[in-house]
């Protein structure tokens, strides 16, 4: 079966743990016998950032890997350091936030045409990776209230604030109203740019034309969103581009 290679860990001394994203089974998690081994054919295989064609056999407590075959190992990505630092930290993102056995297609193919891509596109690997989180954001039902405000759903305009415990973006009196400590300040340009990126496809994303500040706010929406929702501690995607 077709799969993505999220992540593995060690697992005794020659064995590895496989997490994947498989089309039809969604996340799986899978041993890999002998990975280790110098002579091991699927060690590279079965790297996070690959794309396999994948037979398993059941196991008692874990299904076991019995054979793999690399579809595409997207060199790109792997030979550039911003490029691999933004997938991985995706592809990660995709292990955290989705349960075993749980399928959805859909995601398989975001993942997949999100990679291709970012392997093949010359452009910045950040707001590559701010798409993917608010694309995959909408997969999990994550979905920001863009348009009106977010409490009394009446058009805002004049100041806005963005609030992830209410779920989007709020108005001046509903957040003069309660006690939002964790709303954030934005502009009707922030919004914008999130807008822009649900109506923008991955193969245009070049279109989207932000300053490093203007992007540095708008992932800091997200995230402050995602994190919200998830009710998981998450790595903050904007340091990312101090291992860059």
């Amino acid at each position: 079966m077709n799969a993505i290679i999220l992540l593995r860990r060690d697992a005794r001394e020659f064995d590895c743990v496989v997490s994947i994203y498989t089309r039809f089974s969604g996340k799986q998690q899978v041993l890999a016998r002998g990975t280790k081994k110098m002579v091991s054919k699927q060690s590279t295989q079965l790297e996070p950032l690959t794309f396999v064609d994948i037979e398993i056999m059941p196991g008692k407590e874990i299904d076991h890997v019995i054979g793999v075959q690399l579809h595409n190992f997207f060199p790109s990505i792997h030979l550039s350091i911003e490029k691999r630092v933004v997938a991985i930290y995706a592809l990660a993102l995709v292990e955290k936030l989705t349960k075993i056995g749980e399928s959805d297609e859909r995601l398989f193919h975001l993942i997949f045409s999100w990679l291709h891509a970012l392997e093949i596109s010359d452009y910045s690997a950040s707001i590559f990776l701010d798409w993917f989180i608010f694309h995959f954001s909408f997969l999990l039902g994550f979905a920001p209230v863009l348009d009106n405000c977010a409490l009394c759903n009446t058009e805002i305009v004049d100041c806005i604030f963005w609030s992830p415990e209410h779920g989007g973006i709020i108005c001046k009196p509903c957040h003069a109203k309660i006690l939002a400590s964790s709303s954030m300040s934005c502009s009707f340009v922030d919004i914008g740019f999130i807008r822009q990126f649900l109506h923008t496809k991955i193969s245009e994303i070049a279109f989207v034309l932000m300053t490093k500040q203007q992007e540095y706010k708008v992932q800091s929406l997200l995230f402050a969103f995602l994190q919200h929702h998830t009710e998981m501690k998450l790595l903050d995607w904007r340091k990312l581009a101090n291992f860059s």
